[in-house]
């Protein structure tokens, strides 16, 4: 497995990187197997290199909020507080962006 370093907004960051025609394995990476919703902006990144990042560790990024979610990650740019509702609601672990860097720092 290779790893390629990357830099969004000033914040490093590693993702897994296979090579081949099956660039993502879902049995590999931070986030196997997993199914994460975005709200909100962040900081250190675009959303959409957020949802990339979630997607090259193993991810599966979702568009809205159900029982069968992992993960909703909350940016501190003015999330959809009606998402966060629900995933509460669902019992759905809800990671704050600065514990998002923290996953993807460590």
């Amino acid at each position: 497995m290779n790893y390629a370093h990357g830099t969004g907004h000033g914040v490093g960051y590693f993702l897994n990187v296979h090579e081949g025609p099956h660039s993502i394995s879902k049995n590999h990476g931070k986030f196997s197997n997993k199914k994460l919703v975005f709200t909100g902006g962040f900081k250190n990144m675009s959303r959409s290199e957020a949802k990339a990042i979630a997607e090259n560790n193993g991810g599966k990024v979702m568009g809205s909020i159900s029982k069968k979610l992992d993960y909703l990650i909350v940016g501190d740019s003015k999330p959809t507080k009606r998402k966060i509702e629900q995933a509460r609601q669902l019992n759905v672990k809800i990671i704050l962006e600065k514990d998002w860097n923290k996953i993807l720092n460590s």
